[in-house]
């Protein structure tokens, strides 16, 4: 989801280290959610690439068997999630001037995260950085020219320390999050993104370091939008990404309601060109904005077009999670972008997630 202008209060309305440990095998609802290791900057050795799902046998929400599911981190952005322990958090950066790049604003003003890392230090955050002020009114290639020339290198180190500083222990900075999606995206010139990116993840890693507590690590992110444009086009480099996280929610784009199969079926191929795509980097895979889609009726409006509360889709992501061992998943429960409810709103799924967690053997 693309997030609108940040506000002062509540969450953003977009939108440790350790050892992984390993869960018995267990049914869908049984799929443990922990928090598992983060190694900075540095990559560690990607699982193969799984064999391709088949969404089309899952459509009744208690079909996938869960195996075993290595150390995935589970948290949401907005309201809690009653019933799931949080071990990552979900926020944003505010991206509509230099200035406030520069000075991490809206991680300081969002009282839910900062209440989150005093209780939570030793935890983990997902977060939103802009890679330029793209809520200005400035052209998209014109703020990337700027970046890439040199000319706000002390603004990316200072979001560097920034980030160090206003984050718990492991840090997810997921890099112009959405960047190709639409129409957004053919507003940018993919060699101008790749060159910007090659000049600022450098500086703001330097930033993070001279910042950073011990034992505190930053993770950068390639995190693209399941329904935007070929995100293979924006990568800029293996060794200017650490992990790979995908926004994908229950929705397809159009007028009309899909029915339970086509929804399925296009998620499941959606995460898997996403997983083949990160494993081909070597790359491991996280879930940073996911959750069901209200159903919209057909209305006729191109929109974000789902199912309401639709378990099948909660199983699919989280047996997508166990089986390629995702790193961690954040739920965007909120009705904001276009979702139009919360887990609230949908108590089977709710219930299913809750389930995941209570029924996890440790």
């Amino acid at each position: 989801m693309s997030s609108p202008t940040p506000a002062r209060s509540g969450v953003h309305p977009r939108r440790v280290t350790r050892r992984p440990r390993r869960w018995a095998s267990a049914s869908i609802a049984a799929l443990a959610l922990v928090l598992t290791a983060c190694s900075g900057s540095e990559t560690t050795s990607a699982p193969a690439p799984s064999s391709p799902s088949s969404p089309s046998t899952e459509l009744g929400a208690t079909a996938p068997a869960a195996g075993e599911l290595v150390g995935t981190a589970m948290g949401w952005s907005a309201d809690a999630v009653p019933g799931v322990e949080q071990s990552v958090i979900g926020t944003w950066m505010a991206r509509d001037s230099w200035e406030n790049l520069a000075l991490g604003q809206w991680l300081t003003d969002n009282p839910t995260y900062v209440a989150y890392v005093a209780e939570h230090p030793d935890g983990a955050a997902d977060i939103g950085v802009p890679l330029v002020p793209h809520d200005s009114d400035t052209p998209f290639d014109d703020l990337l020219r700027e970046a890439a020339s040199g000319a706000r290198d002390a603004d990316y180190r200072s979001m560097g320390t920034r980030l160090a500083a206003a984050s718990p222990a492991t840090v997810y900075a997921r890099v112009w999050w959405e960047m190709n999606l639409r129409p957004m995206s053919d507003g940018i010139d993919r060699e101008l993104f790749k060159a910007a990116w090659a000049h600022a993840v450098p500086l703001i890693r330097e930033g993070f370091a001279a910042g950073a507590r011990p034992g505190q690590t930053l993770s950068v992110v390639f995190s693209p939008n399941a329904d935007g444009a070929d995100y293979e086009e924006f990568y800029p480099g293996d060794d200017l990404v650490d992990l790979m996280a995908l926004d994908a929610y229950g929705q397809r784009w159009g007028s009309s309601t899909p029915s339970d199969a086509e929804l399925l079926a296009l998620l499941g191929q959606q995460l898997d060109r996403f997983t083949q795509f990160a494993r081909s980097h070597g790359k491991g895979v996280a879930m940073a904005e996911w959750g069901n889609v209200a159903d919209k009726a057909d209305g006729g409006d191109e929109q974000m077009q789902g199912l309401g509360d639709f378990p099948p889709y909660v199983a699919l992501v989280l047996d997508w999670a166990a089986r390629e061992e995702a790193e961690y998943l954040v739920y965007f429960n909120s009705p904001d972008a276009g979702v139009g409810q919360t887990l609230q709103d949908t108590p089977q799924s709710l219930s299913m997630l809750q389930g995941a967690w209570s029924s996890a053997v440790r």
